[in-house]
C-alpha cells in the first residue's frame, strides 16, 4: 500500500439518500454502499482526474443526524455526507509507473494527508478536533480532523527544501550545504546576539553570515508555510473548533521551537508528535519522518 503527496488534491462533499423500505428494517452493508454510490452520483470528476477516498462525514436514519456508523440499526431511510477526496490521475500513474520499476505490486494507495494523520493522531484528538501537519521535503500534508473523521485533506507544494533553496540562493551555496547550515541555526528562537556570525569555509572561499539574517530567512518561509497556506487548508475544512489544535511531524518537524512558533502566529495550541506506534517500530525507523508509514499500517 502506497502513500503519496504531490498534484492537486480536491475535496467535495456531497449527499446521498435511499429508502430502506415501507416498513423500518435494519441497515444492511449493502446499503451502505447504495447510499454511497448515490452521493457520488452529485460529483462530477473532470475527464484527467478521479476519485480516490471516499470518507462518509456523517450518516442520518429517518431525518436523525449524528449517526457514525448505521450499520445494524433499523429505520426507513438513509442518509449520507460523503467528502470524496480527488486527485489528477497522471499524479496516480506516476506512483503506480514508479513502485513497478521497484519491482513491487500495488495492493492500494493512500493520500499522504490521510495516512501521516492516522500516523500521529489519538482517536481523542480526532474526536476533539486536531490538524495533523506532516512537513516533508517537498511538500506538506494537512489533515483536519473532527468528530473522529478527517473533514479535509490537502497537499502544500512547500517544504524543507524550499527553505533549504532559500538558504543556497543567500549565499550561493550548494543544496547540500545550504542544509547542512540549515540545521545549525535554531530557527524560531532569535540568538541572544543579533551580531553573532557563522563562520566557515567552503570550496576554499570563507564565508561569514549573521546569525539573525539566516534565521529571518527561514522564519519568512516558515510563516509564509503557517500563516498562509497552512491557516488557508484549515479555513476550508470549516471546523470551528480545534481544542487539540495542531500536530506536527515529517522530518522539519524536527526544527526547535516549532510548535511555539506555529502557537504564535495561528493562535492554536501545538506539539510535535512521533508515531503512535513508536515503541513497536525498529530503532531509527521510529521518529517523525515514517508517521506516515506508521498511519498506513493504520489505514490497512
Amino acid at each position: 500500500t502506497v502513500s503519496f503527496g504531490g498534484g492537486e488534491v480536491t475535496n467535495i462533499r456531497s449527499k446521498g439518500m435511499i429508502a430502506l423500505g415501507r416498513t423500518p428494517r435494519s441497515v444492511a452493508p449493502h446499503d451502505i454502499v447504495r447510499v454511497i454510490e448515490a452521493a457520488q452520483a452529485d460529483v462530477s470528476v473532470p475527464a484527467n482526474q478521479c476519485i480516490l477516498h471516499t470518507i462518509p462525514v456523517e450518516y442520518s436514519l429517518d431525518g436523525n443526524i449524528g449517526i457514525d456508523d448505521p450499520l445494524g440499526m433499523t429505520a426507513m431511510r438513509l442518509d449520507i455526507q460523503l467528502q470524496s477526496v480527488i486527485v489528477p490521475t497522471a499524479t496516480i500513474q506516476n506512483v503506480l509507473n514508479c513502485i513497478d520499476k521497484a519491482g513491487l505490486d500495488v495492493a492500494g494507495l493512500v493520500i499522504k494527508p490521510l495516512s501521516a494523520a492516522l500516523g500521529v493522531l489519538s482517536p481523542e484528538d480526532e474526536l476533539a478536533g486536531a490538524v495533523a501537519v506532516d512537513i516533508g521535503g517537498g511538500t506538506t500534508s494537512v489533515s483536519v480532523f473532527s468528530d473522529g473523521r478527517p473533514k479535509y485533506l490537502g497537499v502544500i507544494p512547500v517544504g524543507g527544501d524550499h527553505i533549504t533553496n532559500d538558504v543556497g540562493s543567500v549565499l550561493k551555496l550548494p543544496l547540500n550545504k545550504s542544509e547542512e547550515i540549515k540545521k545549525e541555526i535554531s530557527v524560531f528562537d532569535a540568538p541572544e546576539n543579533a551580531e553573532e556570525t557563522l563562520d566557515f569555509v567552503y570550496n576554499a572561499r570563507d564565508y561569514s553570515v549573521s546569525r539573525q539574517d539566516l534565521h529571518e530567512i527561514i522564519r519568512c518561509r516558515m510563516e509564509e508555510l503557517l500563516d498562509t497556506f497552512v491557516r488557508a487548508n484549515i479555513k476550508a475544512a470549516g471546523v470551528p473548533m480545534l481544542p487539540a489544535g495542531i500536530v506536527f511531524t515529517g522530518g522539519v518537524s524536527k526544527t526547535n521551537g516549532i510548535d511555539a512558533f506555529a502557537l504564535d502566529v495561528l493562535d492554536l495550541p501545538a506539539r510535535v508528535s512521533v508515531p503512535l506506534d513508536a515503541d513497536r517500530m525498529p530503532p531509527g525507523r521510529n521518529t517523525q519522518e515514517y508517521s506516515s508509514a506508521a498511519g498506513i499500517i493504520r489505514y490497512i
